[in-house]
């Protein structure tokens, strides 16, 4: 699998939405002086697997979009993991210990054209107030199309801490490409505890 190198933006989706529209109009002042600019074909993006890496010897969680996708996929071998499908995402609590860290690896597969403005952004709530805490967007890039999957790792986030920190989250996990076209989008369960 290629390894991917990782470039972070912290923001919203308000800022994206902006840097498209920045894009589109620079296009078309370069169309208005060079004649059109080719466009490659559109390419399609499949996320096979999701994993989330913490700290301390905890074992990684990790779903597959389907479970011939499990046993593909798990370098490991099949009894490694549990086989937990994307369905299972918002029935599954994880848990993370305050003050650790986390991250996701995400393993994708870019068929029939070029995939442009790959990106990954994930808004958490806290569950007994419904309120917003955090929201983050990740570029992860333009891919040409490939026979074999590639792999991107987001940079480590720490895992807050403190009594007021403590309790029930959800994560809005969304993966998009193009002009805002939904790859895969799920709410994600999680608890943050003073122990495992």
């Amino acid at each position: 699998m290629e390894q991917i190198s990782i470039e972070t933006e912290s923001g919203n989706t308000n800022d994206s939405q902006q840097d498209t529209k920045r894009l589109q109009k620079s296009r078309s002042k370069i169309e208005a002086l060079l004649g059109p600019v080719e466009t490659p074909e559109k390419g399609k993006v499949k996320i096979i697997r999701l994993e989330i890496l913490r700290d301390e010897d905890q074992p990684s969680v990790v779903y597959y979009n389907s479970n011939e996708t499990f046993s593909s996929y798990n370098p490991e071998g099949t009894n490694a993991h549990p086989c937990l499908l994307f369905s299972d995402i918002p029935k599954t609590v994880i848990t993370l210990k305050e003050g650790t860290h986390w991250k996701l690896k995400v393993t994708f597969k870019v068929s029939d054209g070029t995939a442009t403005g790959i990106r990954y952004s994930v808004d958490t709530t806290k569950d007994f107030a419904g309120m917003l805490v955090d929201s983050d967007l990740f570029i992860i890039g333009t891919f040409p199309a490939q026979e074999g999957p590639l792999e991107w790792t987001g940079p480590p986030t720490e895992v807050p801490s403190g009594f007021l920190a403590r309790g029930g989250y959800k994560s809005l996990i969304k993966f998009c490409h193009e002009e805002s076209t939904t790859v895969l989008e799920c709410t994600q369960p999680f608890e943050i505890k003073k122990n495992w």
